[in-house]
């Protein structure tokens, strides 16, 4: 613990300088008693008052949980000697909100005695915080000296970004190998019908189509369609971020990722997520449930990173793009160097569809309607309409997300306008 005076100390310390200064001025001995009642008390508390002993425990209902989520904390207060005076703050975590208690107590207590503090919090954005961390200040009995210090009991938590549920998300254009979710474009041997063709020896007898055969006099199989898995790279632009805390444009694009990844995995798809910003970060394409926590946790982390890197970040290494996987690029279209990155992908021949967050609505809240930033909203369309016209004629697909617009109904969208697509290959 760190000694420090009080406002009391000091108040009558001056008293004392003040009345014995004034005493010898104007040779009166009232004052100089008054000055001597300051001084003894003054000597009493230096020599009388202990360093008083708290013990603290601290606990939180969950370490690990997601935007939006309410936890509970609690943390005790033990006096192992009289307490006059305690005030203790365990200091909420940036981005989380008070529900009901208080996260601050000031208390006192005799020896033994022990006072507990309980408070629930909700958890508003994405990120990784420390609980456990007490600032307490304790007062001697006579109220002028006190003594601080931090108590800690770390507990690293994390917040993952809001998981939102879809039903029917983007369909790709390539399957895979492994068995999924998805029909695959190729006829063979599976569940759902894809055509009919004529009978060669060697085709199995519980293939043939029996009412084709009978109505035709010749004989017919059914053709099937193989449920296939596929591969999803889930692609960030984490050059810039734009807007109010809690709402910028990396946020909504980190939710939508964590509901769309969480969709694809549960399909028995292979999923990756890369993050493109002044350095290159991903999580290989994998399968399952830790798959689905490994982004979690990598989206938890995306923020907005400067760097002098030159324009060869925009060439994303072939090793971690699968063949023919199904690339779904989130960006608000402010830094040329991820229009660059799409457009080379285009170029390779990847099957890319993009999404663009308007950063204009996501500093809505954040900016009032002054003639500059009037003017500078057009101007942000133009430059953003302009990149999105260069990725259309590179073939590009290109969604524009709509104010709170569901991730239900923006993956419909990209779905449709890449069926279209393919309609006119």
């Amino acid at each position: 613990m760190t000694k420090h005076f009080g406002a009391r100390f000091v108040s009558y310390l001056a008293l004392t300088l003040v009345s014995l200064v004034f005493a010898a001025l104007l040779r009166r001995i009232e004052l100089v008693m008054i000055g001597t009642t300051f001084a003894v008390a003054i000597v009493a508390a230096l020599l009388g008052d202990r360093m008083p002993r708290l013990r603290f425990s601290h606990s939180i209902s969950r370490l690990t949980m997601f935007e939006g989520d309410e936890v509970d904390v609690e943390f005790t207060v033990h006096a192992g000697t009289a307490v006059p005076i305690a005030e203790v703050v365990d200091p909420l975590p940036a981005g989380a909100s008070l529900i009901s208690g208080r996260n601050d107590v000031v208390v006192s207590l005799g020896p033994g005695q022990t006072e507990t503090c309980r408070y629930r919090l909700r958890i508003d954005r994405r990120a990784r915080f420390t609980q456990g961390r007490l600032f307490h200040r304790a007062y001697a009995g006579s109220g002028m000296i006190l003594w601080e210090a931090e108590w800690s009991d770390p507990k690293i938590c994390t917040a993952y970004p809001r998981v939102d549920s879809v039903s029917r998300p983007i369909r790709p254009f390539h399957t895979q190998v492994n068995v999924g979710n998805y029909p695959s474009r190729e006829a063979s041997e599976g569940l759902e019908f894809a055509s009919l063709r004529e009978y060669v020896p060697g085709d199995r007898l519980r293939t043939v189509n029996w009412r084709a055969t009978q109505r035709t006099g010749r004989m017919y199989v059914n053709e099937y369609t193989r449920e296939r898995n596929a591969d999803v790279v889930l692609l960030l632009d984490a050059f810039e971020d734009a807007g109010a805390f809690g709402s910028t444009v990396l946020d909504q694009a980190t939710r939508i990722i964590a509901s769309l990844a969480r969709y694809f995995l549960a399909g028995n798809n292979r999923v990756g997520c890369i993050e493109l910003s002044g350095l290159l970060r991903w999580v290989s394409p994998n399968l399952g449930t830790r798959q689905q926590y490994r982004i979690l946790e990598f989206l938890t982390d995306v923020r907005a990173r400067e760097s002098d890197v030159d324009r060869d970040i925009t060439k994303v290494p072939r090793q971690i793009l699968p063949a023919q996987a199904l690339i779904a690029a989130f960006t608000p279209l402010i830094d040329v160097r991820f229009t660059d990155t799409l457009l080379n992908l285009a170029s390779r021949r990847y099957d890319v569809a993009a999404v663009v967050i308007n950063p204009a609505l996501a500093l809505a809240p954040v900016y009032g309607a002054t003639p500059s930033e009037a003017a500078a909203v057009p101007l942000w369309r133009l430059e953003t309409d302009s990149a999105s016209r260069q990725l259309a004629a590179a073939g590009v697909p290109i969604i524009r997300l709509e104010p709170d617009e569901p991730v239900e109904l923006l993956a419909s969208r990209i779905d449709a306008l890449r069926r279209r697509r393919l309609l006119l290959q």
